[in-house]
């Protein structure tokens, strides 16, 4: 069994398995092949990847702290803008006709686990502006009415400290 995640999610697929937050457990095969077909499964496995690959890894502070000190301070919020909207901006486009409720249907999958914590980051960390990404809003709020969304949140974790 796998534990929901959201945040503490590091964006690549392989290290998954090592995060660990004890609310709502679900089979790992649950949330890969509960969809039935393997064009719906590809759809999951594009979004997980878009954002582990493309949006994420611009949010991690070394590579912020990288940008900074290559292009002068400031310039990383730019950048992790850029890169944030043209993630969502393929995201858009992949799941515009594979959404249900969630990412890729009417339950929680992979691909929701991945785009949560990525989403509320761009929100509430980077000041992205969604309004260009109504499926991702719409997401959003769907994700927040979870229980185990709610729970793994950052700022709810025994550890955070508020910025």
């Amino acid at each position: 069994m796998m534990s929901w995640l959201y945040y503490g999610l590091v964006g690549v697929l392989s290290e998954t398995e090592a995060l660990e937050i004890n609310t709502h457990q679900v089979e790992w095969d649950q949330l890969l092949f509960s969809l039935g077909c393997l064009n719906a499964r590809g759809e999951l496995g594009d979004a997980a990847n878009i954002v582990s690959a493309n949006i994420q890894p611009f949010q991690n502070l070394v590579v912020l702290k990288y940008i900074e000190e290559k292009c002068g301070s400031g310039e990383e919020l730019a950048w992790v803008k850029h890169h944030i909207e043209k993630g969502f901006a393929a995201l858009e486009k992949l799941l515009k006709d594979h959404a249900g409720k969630y990412a890729t249907g009417d339950e929680v999958f992979l691909a929701d686990l991945f785009l949560a914590p990525q989403i509320h980051a761009a929100l509430k960390w980077f000041k992205v502006d969604m309004t260009e990404f109504p499926l991702s809003l719409r997401l959003n709020d769907a994700y927040n009415e979870l229980p185990a969304f709610q729970d793994a949140m950052k700022e709810k974790q025994p550890d955070y400290v508020p910025s």
